[in-house]
């Protein structure tokens, strides 16, 4: 239950909470309105966890792909950058902040992985297929 439809809830419990006895419905109101904030506040919360798992599931994605050296191996460190790049533009377009997970990424393996571009070029190039994708 998101925070718009508790606040919906509230008013109504309010309006129909006021009667003749004064202090008693005045604790109920309070009481009910304590009951909601903390109520709102796991809402909160739990949205915060939940997209905090949708980051740590693409982080992991990366890292995977990240951490291998087949590709470097294999004589083509491109195709690394490639499949990595193309994770980060399906991680953007399920509303996740792609640039947190790469600057991690680059954080702990462009040392390693010299061949991946930094921040800002990872960035033009995602924006340069985000646009040609959605044809502007």
């Amino acid at each position: 239950m998101k925070a718009g439809t508790l606040n919906a809830a509230y008013a109504v419990n309010v309006t129909h909470s006021h009667d003749s006895r004064g202090s008693r419905s005045t604790r109920l109101c309070r009481e009910q309105s304590r009951l909601l904030q903390k109520l709102e506040e796991e809402v909160m919360a739990f949205d915060d966890f939940e997209d905090n798992g949708k980051v740590m599931d693409w982080l992991t994605r990366c890292e995977a792909i990240a951490e291998s050296d087949s590709f470097v191996r294999s004589g083509h460190p491109e195709d690394q950058v490639i499949i990595l790049r193309a994770t980060l533009l399906r991680a953007a377009a399920a509303g996740v902040n792609w640039r947190e997970i790469y600057r991690s990424i680059y954080e702990q393996w462009h040392t390693r992985h010299p061949h991946f571009p930094d921040l800002n070029a990872m960035a033009s190039e995602i924006e340069h297929h985000r646009s040609r994708s959605e044809g502007t």
